[in-house]
């Protein structure tokens, strides 16, 4: 097996038929020098000519010692342009443009060459430690710390090159997972696995094994990063440093394993329930890791590590997909077909109530108090709220020309909305009785991401339904997909506002009410932006002239765009009451190229 492991490191390896470097010397004191020398603030040359370096370092014929020192000196600044050029592809669309795609597969690139380099040490040592005068003990020791030192490099930057391709929503690159399993294997079988080496990478533990770097990618890759947005997948990358400690690798099967690793193929870690029988295979067990979750998630975040102060949501989806394997509640289909959508609250709220801007919805235009008319009186007035003139309140309305100038406006104000958020079609890649996977024939919209709210319904419905984009993918020659979860096909537009205990109220903000689901046991629920509502909160609800009081209760689901509450109805006593048996009726009568050459100038 430790041939086996050794052999498959050095099938992926260049051939060394350079002889020396073109840009700069391969001594030690050459290159510290010309790294210092580098124009940092120039990011399109820097980037040149560390891509041309780091290329040729992995063809060079140098010893082991020389290859990694060379690698040590370069990594800095290599990580310091990685983080330049992600500001030009990350926190986009989906569906990359063609310029940022490129930037995205030349860091790609970088921290590729960068990987081979340290890959290159790990090979030579190992055959080294093969040899005669190793195994007797001459130089082994030296040659052990260095291997455990190239191992733990290795797998870290193979790690945060499966990062990037998380980040962008992209397959993993092919043979990393294989690389990534070679390294670990070889690394357990010459006893270096388990060295401590010093990391200036990372920030939370100066100090990593080659196995805690192993364990970084399979965390990775077992959070089902397709259903998170960037920054929480990130978070999780970071948090990883201190959660490699509640995981555990074993060689033998035990009832309570989560996770299986094939190492013999190139495959991320699938659920041990999924799988068939595996030689070689590894397992996780990830209880502890659980536990140690549910514990920081009931800890005030004012006392936990800035990593891991992770937001509910994120917390609930990974206890929930590490404590068990998750399973499709219905199966899916193939279907040819259209989907019309439209992303956001704003837009969800506007298509339901059948393009009627906000202030009709809630009717509130010609009602106001004596506070809310008086601009003198009033603290403020939020930016879509209606804004009325001051004078016509003490004067009256007088018709005139002034009223007539304002009619006319109003009318192309309504005439202007017919062209607000207009829903994109998508195609049907598949469905099932509680959602789709559709697929962006040309660019997706910016909003596409994770957690986002939407309204969709096929060409020849009348009715919209809402939905939240559960998954997201992007696929380099077909564009980009994603999965939507359907939560309702009845929801209800309406304004809700906070109620302090002060007396004063919030602005209306765009809220939905989802009726009551029998069948489902799914009680109403009041779905509200995610910001200014929480569980506990006293709320008025208000659609035309309706009005009704509820309390938020059970916190159901929450995302980074919106949140989804139970409530109870209350009283004229302010106590709350059980709608179980009140459906959400109540207001009824008021929806890549590695041809880099142009981008140097341009970085």
């Amino acid at each position: 097996m430790t041939t086996n492991n050794s052999s498959q490191i050095g099938q992926s390896l260049p051939e060394k038929s350079l002889n020396q470097l073109s840009l700069v010397g391969h001594s030690k004191s050459d290159m510290q020098a010309w790294v210092n020398h580098l124009p940092m603030m120039n990011v399109g040359e820097t980037t040149k000519q560390l891509y041309q370096t780091l290329q040729e370092l992995t063809k060079l014929k140098t010893s082991e010692e020389n290859r990694y020192e060379l690698l040590e000196i370069l990594r800095p600044c290599t990580q310091s342009i990685l983080q330049s050029l992600a500001k030009h592809y990350l926190n986009q669309s989906v569906l990359l443009p063609d310029r940022a795609n490129r930037v995205a597969s030349l860091a790609q690139s970088l921290r590729g060459y960068l990987a081979t380099g340290y890959k290159i040490v790990a090979f030579d040592c190992v055959e080294k430690l093969q040899t005669k005068l190793s195994i007797i003990g001459i130089g082994r020791r030296q040659q052990q710390q260095l291997a455990a030192q190239s191992f733990q490099r290795a797998i870290s930057e193979l790690g945060g090159l499966l990062l990037e391709t998380h980040l962008l929503y992209l397959p993993s690159p092919a043979g990393v997972w294989l690389d990534l399993h070679a390294l670990y294997r070889s690394a357990v079988a010459y006893g270096v696995a388990q060295i401590k080496i010093p990391d200036n990478n990372v920030h939370l533990n100066p100090e990593l094994t080659s196995t805690e770097s192993y364990l970084r990618s399979i965390i990775l890759a077992a959070s089902h990063t397709n259903k998170l947005r960037q920054s929480e997948i990130r978070q999780i990358y970071e948090a990883s440093e201190l959660w490699t400690a509640h995981l555990k690798i074993k060689t033998k099967y035990n009832a309570t394993d989560l996770l299986l690793i094939d190492t013999d193929n190139d495959l991320p870690p699938i659920y041990v329930s999924k799988s068939t029988d595996v030689p070689h295979a590894l397992y996780i067990d990830a209880q502890k890791l659980v536990q140690h979750l549910q514990t920081i998630q009931s800890t005030p975040s004012n006392q936990l590590v800035k990593a891991e102060a992770l937001t509910p949501s994120l917390f609930q989806h990974l206890i929930g997909i590490w404590s068990a394997p998750t399973e499709r509640t219905f199966a899916r289909r193939s279907h040819e077909g259209q989907l019309l959508v439209c992303l956001g609250l704003t837009a969800t709220h506007y298509h339901l109530a059948d393009e009627i801007d906000f202030e009709s919805v809630i009717n509130i235009k010609n009602n106001f108090t004596e506070e809310e008319a008086n601009l003198f009186l009033r603290n403020g007035i939020a930016e879509d709220s209606f804004q009325p003139d001051t004078w016509r309140f003490s004067i009256g309305n007088v018709e005139g020309v002034d009223q007539e100038i304002a009619t006319a406006m109003k009318q192309n104000a309504v005439k202007a909305q017919v062209s607000l958020y207009p829903p994109q079609s998508t195609l049907i890649v598949n469905i099932s009785p509680g959602g789709y996977c559709i697929r962006w024939q040309g660019e997706p919209p910016i909003s596409l991401r994770t957690g986002e709210i939407l309204v969709l319904r096929e060409p020849e419905d009348n009715s919209w339904n809402i939905g939240v984009i559960r998954w997201v993918k992007q696929l380099p020659t077909e564009g980009a997909e994603a999965g939507i979860e359907i939560l309702s096909a009845h929801a209800k537009p309406c304004g809700s506002r906070v109620l302090k205990k002060t007396g004063d109220s919030t602005e209306y903000m765009r809220t939905l009410l989802l009726p009551e689901m029998k069948s489902l046991h799914r009680p109403a629920t009041l779905i509200t932006p995610n910001v200014s509502f929480r569980s506990g909160y006293r709320v008025l609800i208000r659609q035309g002239n309706e009005e009704v009081k509820v309390q938020l209760t059970t916190e159901m689901l929450t995302t980074q765009s919106f949140s989804q509450f139970e409530f109870a109805l209350l009283q004229s006593q302010d106590k709350p009451q059980n709608v179980a048996n009140k459906p959400a009726n109540v207001l009824e009568k008021a929806e890549p190229k590695d041809d880099f050459d142009t981008l140097w100038g341009n970085l």
